[in-house]
């Protein structure tokens, strides 16, 4: 295990990792997947499919060595590693010790356009053993047209914030070590078969942190969504390559910390906004049915109903769940993913600046290398 941690914390180049794999033989790879099928299923630059048959592996033996009773959750663990290891679920990474998994939605072979989802806060593998987590990717997959099938990743690499005073979303020094972490994933996506595929990222919430470090890094995508965004950390600039929109509620509650910063580690300096390059789109989310009469009533409660309501919208925005307009309109972004921004620059209003705070983002050697 200690070998493998420290061939994965030196972040070799993806594209070193693919030519050094391309001149072993059949027989020697097999032979390192059997010996270590955590290193094979986690490592940039290995092969999708030889990535998804050593996490396969690695799902078999925790599900032999399995000892967790008792729980709910350990119930639901033992059902979806038995589905991974069943190959009904593949997973192009996975390592319970780094908490790490990234889950494959559709055909890769076949796909003409590829989508990744990286969610916001709270983000756990618990999320993905209940099934939660992969809801927004699975149904774009699902509704895709049969002639331009897509291929979804649902992502998530390293320990994702809390809601906690010592682990809390602001703390934007968390979202540069997992950023680091996301360009060096799109790396290795880029040596595999969907690596010439369009590339749209979806980011809900604090996930939006994370895709403006790995954009600032060198990561490109055709599109970038996302959904309640919190925002990019002060040196990002929008790609004039890139399309970006933002779905939020008018009462989402991140729009209350759009641009708040205290020092350099709170919070983000760059709102998913107009003036940073970013198309607004209303997600036509409808208030629960307790909303309004609740509102009414509150008094001078009121504002903390808006709030809760707030919250709600914020993670629905992300879900497949009364979501319709959402869903459907990211499924058009899909469709014009890598299509040539011309119109869009033209669109742009004279005297607008187009690019937004330029404080530049600085990565200590410590935050250049993987969680250890």
């Amino acid at each position: 295990p200690r070998t493998v941690d420290r061939i994965l914390d030196a972040a070799i180049p993806a594209a070193r990792v693919a030519a050094w794999w391309d001149a072993l033989s059949v027989s020697q790879r097999l032979d390192l997947a059997a010996a270590s099928p955590t290193l094979v299923g986690n490592l940039d630059g290995v092969p999708l499919a030889s990535r998804i048959a050593a996490n396969r592996e690695s799902a078999s033996r925790s599900l032999t060595a399995y000892s967790r009773t008792g729980s709910q959750l350990a119930g639901a663990e033992a059902s979806y590693l038995a589905h991974v290891a069943s190959g009904t679920v593949s997973l192009y990474a996975f390592d319970i010790s780094r908490d790490s998994i990234v889950e494959v939605v559709g055909d890769a072979v076949a796909a003409t356009r590829s989508l990744i989802f990286t969610p916001g806060t709270t983000a756990s593998l618990a999320d993905f053993y209940t099934g939660s987590m992969q809801s927004l990717a699975a149904w774009e997959v699902a509704h895709a047209p049969s002639s331009e099938p897509t291929v979804a990743f649902v992502y998530k690499i390293g320990s994702f914030p809390q809601w906690s005073m010592s682990d809390g979303p602001f703390d934007n020094r968390r979202s540069i070590e997992l950023g680091v972490l996301f360009d060096r994933f799109n790396a290795g996506l880029d040596t595999t078969v969907v690596g010439s595929l369009s590339r749209t990222s979806v980011e809900h919430s604090f996930g939006s942190s994370i895709g403006g470090v790995a954009e600032t890094l060198g990561t490109h995508f055709d599109t970038r969504i996302v959904l309640g965004g919190v925002g990019m950390v002060a040196g990002w600039e929008p790609d004039p390559s890139t399309r970006y929109v933002a779905y939020v509620a008018g009462n989402d509650v991140t729009r209350y910390i759009y641009g708040l910063v205290e020092g350099d580690t709170l919070g983000y300096a760059v709102a998913p906004s107009v003036l940073n390059g970013f198309e607004q789109k209303d997600p036509r989310l409808s208030s629960d049915a307790w909303y309004l009469p609740v509102r009414l009533l509150a008094g001078v409660v009121g504002p903390a109903i808006e709030v809760a309501q707030g919250f709600f919208n914020h993670n629905r925005v992300a879900s497949a769940t009364d979501n319709d307009s959402v869903l459907e309109s990211i499924l058009d972004d899909l469709a014009h993913a890598g299509v040539a921004q011309t119109q869009q620059q033209e669109d742009k209003t004279p005297g607008v600046p187009a690019t937004p705070h330029t404080d530049p983002v600085v990565l200590s050697a410590r935050e250049m290398r993987s969680e250890q």
